[in-house]
C-alpha cells in the first residue's frame, strides 16, 4: 500500500471533500439554483491536489524574476512553480471555471469556484483572466474575442490575463493614473510605470489604463488597452522591474514594470475607459468577496475537524462549551456573509449586459457589490484570526495550513479597494445614482421574512438605515460621508440576517444560526447553553462530531 503524501500531516481537509463537507454551501445553492449542482469532483480536487500544491508553493515554492538568458538577452520573465501551471490549466481548461458567465449568464457558478478554492493567490489568477476576457468579449473586435475563448477555457492552450491599473500615486485614485498612450505611425505605445502587476509570469496579455497624450485630465481622459505581455518576435512588451515581497497571496506572482513603448490595442471607445475599469472592477470585487467567505468557511471546517479529534482537559475541544460557542458565531458571521455575496452575484447578474451609461438598476447592483466586497473581507480576517486562536499554539505554525488562511484573509480587505473606498462607492452609488429606491424596497420586505421578535429587535437598524436615505441629500456632505461606513455594515447585516432566516426553509439548523447571528451582530450577546447544547444540530458542515 502506497503511503501517500506527507501533506497529510498538515492539514485535517487535506483527501477530503470540500464540498460534501460544507452543508451550508450546498444548501444556500439548492436555494439560489433551484436544485443542489455538482460539484463534488471539484471538491475532491481542491482538497487534495491542488491544496497540497499551494501550500507548497507557499512555503518554499516563490516565483523567482529571471532578468537575462544565456545569451545576455533581457527577457524579464519569472520562473513559477511548473506544478502550478499545470493545475491551473486544469482549473480552467478542464474544469472550466470560467465558462458559466459566458456561456449561460451563470455568474454565481463561476462565483462558487472561486469560493471552494481556498487560496487567494489562485483565485486572483483566475479571476484577473476572467477579467481580461470578460472585457474584450464584451467591447473587443472579433480578434479580441478568438483571445477571450482561450482565457475561458474553449481554446488550447490556455491564455492567462491580467489588470495592470495601479501606479505610485494611482491606487483606488484612477485619476493620478500617468500611463501615456501615443499613437506612433499608426501603433499604440504605452509609456509609464505600473506598480502592482499581479499575475505578471503567467499573463499572456493584460488590461492597462492609460492617459492618451494630449487627452483630458482626470478620470474621464483614461482609457483602456489590451498589451500582450510579448511583441511579435516573443521579446517582453515591458521592462521588469521586480517582484514584490507580499506577506502573503504568494502563488500569484506581482511585479512592477516599465512600459517604455510597449505595443497595445484600444479596448472600445477611448473615452470609456473609464467606465470600463470599473464595471470590470465589479466582477473582481464579487471574486475578493467570494474568495473571503471561502477563506472563512475553511478555516472554520479545518477547526472543525482539528476539534474533533484533539483532546484537553479530560475531553475533546469540540465539546467543551466556550469553544462551541465560538464556532457557533464563526459559523453564523460566515453563513450571512455567504447569503450576502450570493445576494450580490445575483443583481450582478441581472445587469451584466449593461454599457455606459448605466442604469439605477446598475447602481442597485453596485450597492450590493461595495456592501459584500467590504464587510465579508472584513469578516475573513476576523474568521481565520479566531481559528488559529482556536487551534492553539499549531494555529500561529507555519508547519499547518491555517496561518496561511488568515495571511491571505488579510489583503482582502485592501485588494479591490479598501473599506473606506467601498464606504465612499457605497454612498454615491445609493444616493447620488439612486440605487436606494430598490435598497427601500427590500427593507421593507424584511419584516414579512423574521420573526417578529427578532425584526422588533432591529426595527431601530432599519429606521436609521431609512433615515440616513430620506436625509442624504440634504444633509451636509460631511455628515453623509462619515456615516456611510457604518450604514454600509447595518445594511449588509440586515440583509444578510433575512438571507439567512430565509434559508431556514431549506433546514432549521439556519434559524438557529439567524438567532445566534442576531444577538452576536446586533445584541453583542453571546450564544447561551440552548445554542451550545444543539451544536451539532445548528452548524452547518457535515462532520462527524
Amino acid at each position: 500500500m502506497m503511503k501517500g503524501s506527507p501533506y497529510r500531516a498538515y492539514s485535517m481537509i487535506y483527501g477530503k471533500n470540500v464540498y460534501e463537507l460544507d452543508l451550508g454551501l450546498r444548501d444556500a445553492l439548492k436555494r439560489y439554483m433551484g436544485g443542489e449542482p455538482d460539484f463534488h469532483g471539484f471538491g475532491r480536487y481542491v482538497s487534495s491536489d491542488l491544496l497540497e500544491v499551494i501550500d507548497y508553493v507557499d512555503k518554499y515554492g516563490s516565483p523567482h524574476p529571471i532578468y537575462w538568458d544565456l545569451n545576455g538577452e533581457r527577457i524579464d520573465d519569472i520562473w513559477i512553480s511548473p506544478s502550478l501551471r499545470r493545475e491551473l490549466e486544469k482549473i480552467i481548461a478542464f474544469y472550466g471555471v470560467n465558462r458559466p458567465p459566458i456561456h449561460d449568464g451563470d455568474w454565481l457558478t463561476h462565483m462558487t469556484y472561486l469560493y471552494m478554492m481556498g487560496d487567494a493567490g489562485v483565485e486572483c489568477i483566475v479571476t484577473v483572466t476572467m477579467q481580461t476576457a470578460y472585457a474584450i468579449y464584451k467591447y473587443g473586435d472579433s480578434e479580441m474575442r478568438h483571445i477571450a475563448s482561450h482565457m475561458f477555457g474553449d481554446g488550447i492552450p490556455v491564455y492567462y490575463g491580467a489588470t495592470w491599473f495601479s501606479e505610485v500615486n494611482a491606487g483606488s485614485d484612477l485619476g493620478g493614473i500617468e500611463t501615456l498612450a501615443k499613437l506612433e505611425n499608426g501603433v499604440w505605445r504605452l509609456y509609464g510605470i505600473k506598480y502592482f502587476t499581479s499575475n505578471i509570469g503567467f499573463a499572456d496579455y493584460a488590461l492597462v489604463v492609460a492617459r492618451v497624450e494630449g487627452g483630458r485630465s482626470g478620470v474621464k481622459g483614461l482609457s483602456l488597452f489590451l498589451m500582450p505581455t510579448r511583441d511579435r518576435d516573443g521579446r517582453p512588451n515591458y521592462r521588469l522591474i521586480r517582484l514584490k515581497d507580499k506577506l502573503g497571496t504568494i502563488n500569484v506572482p506581482t511585479g512592477e514594470i516599465e512600459l517604455d513603448g510597449s505595443m497595445a490595442t484600444p479596448i472600445g471607445d477611448l473615452e470609456k475607459g473609464y467606465y470600463y475599469a470599473l464595471e470590470n472592477l465589479m466582477i473582481s470585487r464579487l471574486a475578493n468577496t467570494f474568495g473571503s467567505v471561502g477563506l472563512s468557511r475553511r478555516a472554520i471546517m479545518e477547526v472543525l475537524l482539528y476539534a474533533s479529534n484533539r483532546e484537553a482537559f479530560g475531553r475533546r475541544l469540540v465539546d467543551h462549551l466556550l469553544y462551541r460557542g465560538d464556532l457557533l458565531i464563526l459559523d453564523a458571521v460566515s453563513m450571512a456573509d455567504l447569503i450576502l455575496a450570493i445576494e450580490a452575484v445575483k443583481r450582478w447578474e441581472m445587469v451584466q449586459e449593461e454599457k455606459p451609461p448605466y442604469s439605477e438598476v446598475y447602481a442597485y447592483a453596485r450597492v450590493y457589490n461595495h456592501m459584500a466586497k467590504a464587510v465579508t473581507a472584513k469578516h475573513s480576517i476576523y474568521v481565520t484570526g479566531e481559528a488559529m486562536e482556536l487551534m492553539g499554539g499549531r494555529g500561529f505554525l507555519k508547519d499547518f495550513m491555517i496561518e496561511r488562511l488568515h495571511r491571505e484573509a488579510l489583503v482582502t480587505s485592501i485588494w479591490e479597494g479598501t473599506t473606506n473606498i467601498h464606504s465612499l462607492d457605497f454612498l454615491e452609488a445609493l444616493i447620488v445614482k439612486n440605487g436606494f429606491k430598490k435598497i427601500l424596497e427590500d427593507l421593507n420586505g424584511i419584516e414579512d421574512i423574521l420573526d417578529r421578535n427578532i425584526y422588533n429587535g432591529v426595527r431601530d437598524v432599519v429606521a436609521r438605515v431609512e433615515r440616513f436615505i430620506g436625509e442624504a441629500d440634504t444633509s451636509r456632505a460631511e455628515d453623509a460621508v462619515i456615516k456611510s461606513k457604518s450604514i454600509l455594515f447595518d445594511l449588509a447585516r440586515l440583509i444578510s440576517l433575512a438571507g439567512l432566516y430565509r434559508l431556514g426553509d431549506i433546514n432549521s439548523r439556519y434559524l438557529d444560526l439567524a438567532l445566534i447571528y442576531y444577538n452576536y451582530m446586533f445584541r453583542g450577546v453571546y450564544p447561551d447553553i440552548d445554542n451550545t447544547k444543539k451544536f451539532i444540530e445548528s452548524i452547518s458542515y457535515n462532520i462527524n462530531i
